[in-house]
């Protein structure tokens, strides 16, 4: 028989269940995905490309 999923509970409520002293650790399954930050690039904007005659035709 197949087990049931929990009812998808928000943020608000597990850190109100939290303050009262409830036990929350079955809300955490310890599976995080590693994301990495984005490689910014700095790019100057000159005169004629912020024309909007130009950007528009």
């Amino acid at each position: 028989m197949p087990s049931k999923s929990k009812p998808k509970i928000d943020a608000e409520e597990i850190a109100e269940r939290a303050s009262r002293g409830e036990d929350v650790s079955s809300f955490f399954t310890r599976k995080f995905k590693v994301v990495r930050p984005i490689r910014r690039v700095n790019q100057k904007a000159h005169a004629p490309n912020l024309d909007p005659e130009v950007i528009n035709g």
